[in-house]
């Protein structure tokens, strides 16, 4: 964490909680979700049986989010951002194709953000007033009976009165891309809306991979205020799709790369401190030990 605030460059850690899509292979722990008759396709990996979460279960949750995020402010990152989408646990509350339950989380959607809220308010009173909070929301399922743009509207403005900083809107049941849109920004029907409706920065997800992409949702104004882009592995890099592409590399310096109209624009500094030899062999060691904890329970 040193390195990287030695480089000028501010970093939030993501937490989470897979639900259904945890294995219990992997965890020792059974899996848990709001309810046990709709589990989401997209995210479920194992064959185990899911049990439906109960109120000790969800109070043990929002604790957990909480003692997770107030680790991530003790090891020095400057931000925690809570996920909620992509059919992962609090996507399976969120989401009424997930959300079966007929008590207090359950039902509307009063009900169905219920434990986000929970969370949401334990993170912010364990990491203190002052701690960037974001959280990242599946924000509509694009799904017929799913979560739509009009529910993520209202809870957003439920989120950032219980202390949201910063929304990071994507998908939810849907994952994260949308049926038929090739457009970049194909989140940015979500992201408008829920930018009109809060009054904390919004990030936008979702098909840019290209820096003038980025740079023409931003001029439009209404999408979001911040643009996250993504590299698709799947489209090589040609003479013909080149233009527009930020590209990034490490050596020792910080490079960042923007084709435009055929040219390279070029920024480029120095790094300081930075060892890749022993950056690779640390985190390999974690992972291995990590690996090693799964392996002796």
């Amino acid at each position: 964490m040193e390195t990287i605030h030695k480089n000028n460059t501010r970093v939030i850690a993501q937490i989470n909680h897979a639900g259904s899509a945890a294995m219990e292979e992997i965890t020792g722990y059974p899996a848990i979700s709001a309810s046990v008759t709709a589990q989401p396709e997209y995210a479920r990996k194992s064959e185990k049986p899911v049990r439906e979460m109960t109120a000790d279960d969800m109070h043990t949750v929002a604790k957990k989010f909480a003692e997770a995020a107030l680790r991530v402010k003790e090891a020095g990152f400057d931000g925690v951002e809570i996920h909620a989408a992509h059919e992962y646990l609090l996507d399976q509350f969120y989401s009424p194709l997930g959300n079966k339950r007929p008590d207090a989380y359950g039902g509307d959607l009063d009900g169905r953000i219920h434990l986000l809220l929970d969370v949401i308010r334990a993170v912010r009173e364990a990491v203190g007033a002052d701690y960037l909070v974001a959280l990242r929301l599946g924000a509509s399922d694009y799904t017929e009976g799913g979560a739509t743009i009009d529910d993520a509207v209202y809870a957003c403005k439920k989120f950032e009165k219980a202390g949201v900083d910063l929304l990071d809107i994507s998908g939810g049941f849907n994952g994260f891309t949308v049926k038929n849109r090739k457009d970049p920004g194909f989140f940015s029907d979500a992201s408008s809306a829920i930018r009109e409706a809060v009054h904390v920065p919004v990030i936008l997800t979702g098909g840019v991979t290209k820096a003038n992409e980025a740079e023409a949702l931003l001029e439009e104004g209404a999408a979001a205020d911040i643009i996250v882009t993504d590299y698709d592995p799947l489209t090589p890099l040609t003479a013909d799709n080149i233009n527009g592409h930020t590209l990034f590399g490490m050596s020792g310096r910080q490079t960042v790369t923007t084709v435009i109209d055929g040219k390279v624009r070029m920024q480029d500094r120095e790094l300081v401190d930075i060892d890749e030899k022993k950056i690779l062999a640390e985190a390999r060691a974690h992972a291995q030990a990590m690996w090693n904890r799964i392996n002796s329970r």
